[in-house]
């Protein structure tokens, strides 16, 4: 592939203040440096690089501050100072599926006349934070920093400052590279906005539009005229070169603005970043680092004392923030994307996993997303699993219906009682036709239980849940024709999706509740009742011990059991879809803490560690560890009365996510045998960097939001945890519940005065503490058996009289 070199030269760096020392930010957590064989040497994070890069995209996660519709990694294959990939990460605008979005080009920074040895670098040092990074580069007499940081949507900022080493004067005239990564390029100068515009279509795109990269100097070099000088391929912006006397330092802004629809666009932001920079008294790195301080500390505290845990959970806030898309085209709010670069759109599930982290964040953004994913419901109610800016359906599938858990998750942190009722309204009326469309088309047999129109309409793309039929013929099966047409002559009622339906079911109920319908949440009960009955009655196998998909081949009066192990067989007891406590316990007993099925050094993975059908040699869904199957586990656990396995199962978690060596970041999955992150091939092989809803469920792990509620049995003799509800198995008796807004809890620990059963006598002893100041109060209200009690934090109270 043929490429075109552009070269900006900004020579004259007369009349700039001078420059502040290195950022002051803390250094990495750990002293761990990556280096890069030729390349340059990193530490901190996210780690923005250029790993497995191919032409057109990599495996995801640059840097996409601010809701951008483009992103910037560091390049460091190579030992040239100040290597950046540009990509463009717009869903709509000439964009033909996911795929052809990606890299528009690659630029460095040299210094010349006379040439100085930054190119290639003789040391090469980056520093990563959650905004940006510092790079590090020397030569012999001079020594060149420079730092990445957006300072608007779709526009960011490479700052460098000269320093010279020497105890004599030096001249430096630096120049900008900017490499086009297709050969369908166009450039140009454009004198009067000061600035190179370059055009072009992504790498592979299909699409017909052109995106726009305009690049030009911050306002510093306001005063100084330059020359236009086409040489070749190659635009020069020429001026005089400038001297840095001894132990002196000069600096100077290069400014990128991205339109993925016009070329004046591109000019109109670059002259906004422009003012943004003139009007501020610090640089862009210091406006991004004030603005991310601010963000980390409204964040709620992580339920951690350890550094490791705690930058884990900047990682993965940085994750969902960087996800973010703003509006654009038809959107009227925000949208996320499980990750800029890789995946380009908006997916149902996804989005709705997502804004349960975004929720911790921002309640409004999370409504925003979920209702974003939702807007192209069609009239019959269908929601198509893939959509876009333009808010048009793209596929003719949908995907697990999982708001019926989300959105309640979502709603119940708005502290807003007014948005929170609007989103709430919004939902019952989505969720009616959604579900509606469920129970007209994916019930083929009429079993009462819902089947996928393939795999990956359940997102479980390769899972070898689907080799339950042989391939027909010469047709493909697995996500293709063959796959749709089994699902019409012999369809799989799937264990998740009955899941999600009644969670979805009972969230109905419950909102209709709410909002003042007792008629409707009436219905929404009796639905969710019919199907839980028919859950345990056709998909639970005895022979087994747990849940598996089935299927009635035409004319059989029984279903089969399609008996592959996956983390779906204990889904019913994560929705509580489930009233048999022994088929609960079974499963949780044999399946989930069998440390050769799913429990062993690195749970959960996709696959039975023992089963027939778990492969590494693929990856996907056919033994790679998913944060989506591995969370439930958590509730299920805990809710159950296996306190101290839930806590162990979320520390593994914890430190098989902290521990990637060099490489900072959530990723999409991980290898059940090594716990690392494991990419197969360039574009990431379902491994992309800083993944939307793995960060979504680290944070929540993180928070402890597993904890949320707890079922007491007869033999229950303590339960402690950051619990908001505990109610009595089979009665529905609340034994504690606590009044707050948002999701923090106190920790709780009730417990009998005599060791006994909780439910035996007529004493409880209960105990609140705030270990890591969430709550801003000393006093909480909670219900305990019927009575209300103002509890103080951090101490105990004996209660009697409770029966």
């Amino acid at each position: 592939m043929r490429s075109h070199l552009i070269m900006f030269s900004l020579f004259s760096l007369a009349a700039l203040f001078p420059a502040p020392g290195c950022h002051d930010s803390e250094p990495p957590l750990e002293d761990e440096w990556v280096h890069v064989p030729g390349g340059a040497s990193f530490s901190g994070g996210p780690s923005y690089i250029s790993e497995f890069q191919e032409d057109f995209r990599d495996n995801g996660g640059p840097l996409s501050d601010m809701g951008s519709h483009c992103g910037v990694k560091a390049e460091v294959d190579d030992r040239r100072f100040a290597g950046l990939r540009h990509y463009a990460c717009v869903t709509g605008t000439n964009v033909v599926d996911y795929s052809r979005t990606g890299l528009l080009g690659t630029s460095t920074l040299r210094l010349a006349d006379p040439p100085h040895d930054l190119a290639p670098a003789s040391t090469r040092a980056i520093v990563f934070e959650p905004f940006g990074w510092t790079e590090t580069a020397r030569d012999r007499n001079i020594e060149a920093v420079g730092r990445v940081s957006f300072v608007a949507t779709d526009a960011y900022v490479l700052t460098v400052e000269v320093r010279n080493l020497s105890d004599g004067p030096v001249r430096v005239a630096p120049e900008l590279l900017f490499e086009a990564s297709t050969a369908d390029f166009r450039a140009r100068l454009d004198r009067a906005g000061r600035a190179a515009i370059f055009s072009g279509r992504v790498s592979i795109s299909l699409g017909l539009g052109r995106n726009y990269l305009a690049i030009g100097p911050g306002p510093e070099l306001d005063s100084h005229d330059f020359e236009a000088d086409r040489r070749g391929r190659a635009f020069c912006l020429t001026g005089g070169p400038v001297e840095i006397d001894p132990r002196e330092s000069r600096s100077f802004d290069i400014v990128f603005a991205y339109s993925p629809d016009r070329e004046e666009d591109a000019l109109a932001l670059l002259e906004e970043a422009r003012e943004i920079l003139g009007g501020s008294t610090g640089t862009a790195f210091d406006l991004a680092s004030s603005r991310w301080e601010a963000f980390f500390a409204s964040l709620p505290a992580p339920h951690t004392d350890e550094a490791r845990f705690t930058e884990l959970y900047r990682l993965a806030a940085t994750g969902l923030e960087m996800g973010l898309y703003a509006p654009r085209s038809s959107m009227s709010g925000w949208g996320a994307v499980p990750t800029k670069v890789h995946y380009n759109f908006f997916w149902l599930w996804d989005s709705g996993l997502q804004a349960v982290g975004l929720s911790e964040l921002d309640p409004a953004a999370a409504e925003q997303v979920i209702a974003t994913v939702m807007a192209p419901q069609g009239p019959q109610g269908f929601l198509a699993h893939m959509t876009n800016e333009d808010l048009v359906p793209l596929t003719p599938h949908s995907q697990s219906p999982v708001f019926g858990w989300a959105a309640a998750r979502v709603a119940e942190r708005d502290p807003d009682p007014v948005h929170r009722r609007a989103f709430i309204e919004e939902m019952v009326h989505r969720g009616e036709q959604f579900l509606a469309w469920w129970e007209a088309d994916r019930d083929q047999d009429g079993d009462g239980l819902f089947e996928f129109l393939s795999q990956d309409e359940g997102g479980w793309d390769n899972s070898p849940r689907m080799n339950y039929v042989d391939p027909i013929l010469f047709i493909p099966y697995l996500g293709s024709l063959g796959e749709v047409i089994a699902s019409r002559t012999k369809p799989l009622d799937a264990v998740d999706l009955n899941s999600w339906i009644y969670l979805y079911y009972r969230a109905m109920a419950d909102w209709c509740a709410e909002l003042g319908d007792p008629s409707g949440a009436a219905g929404w009960r009796a639905r969710a009742g019919a199907l839980s009955e028919a859950i345990d009655r056709i998909l639970w196998s005895e022979t087994r011990g747990c849940w598996l998909d089935a299927y009635r081949p035409a004319g059989a009066a029984e279903h089969t059991h399609w008996e592959v192990l996956t983390p779906a067989v204990w889904f019913p007891a994560f929705a509580g879809a489930s009233g048999d406590i022994v088929k609960i316990r079974r499963v949780i007993e044999e399946h989930l803490l069998n440390p050769d099925e799913f429990f062993g050094r690195y749970p959960i993975p996709s696959v039975a560690y023992n089963d027939p059908a778990f492969d590494l040699t693929e990856p996907g869904w056919k033994g790679y560890i998913w944060l989506v199957t591995l969370y439930p586990a958590l509730p299920v656990l805990f809710r159950y009365g296996y306190e101290e396995e839930a806590r162990a199962l979320a520390l593994r978690t914890l430190e098989m996510m902290a521990s990637q060596g060099g490489m900072k970041g959530i990723w999409e999955t991980y290898d059940p045998l090594t716990g690392s992150y494991k990419n197969a091939y360039s574009t990431g092989g379902y491994c992309s960097f800083q993944f939307g809803w793995s960060s979504a469920f680290a944070m929540e792990i993180l928070l402890e939001r597993y904890q949320a509620e707890r079922y007491v049995f007869e033999d229950t003799v303590a339960i402690r945890g950051h619990i908001r509800r505990a109610e009595v198995w089979g009665t529905g008796e609340v034994l504690y519940e606590v009044s707050s807004t948002g999701a923090e809890v106190p920790h709780v620990e009730i417990t009998s005065p005599g060791d006994g059963s909780l439910l035996s006598g007529d004493e409880l002893v209960v105990s609140l503490e705030d270990p890591y100041g969430a709550l801003g109060s000393d006093e909480i209200d909670c219900t305990i058996l019927g009575r209300t009690y103002r509890l103080g934090i951090g101490t105990g109270r004996h209660l009697k009289g409770l029966h």
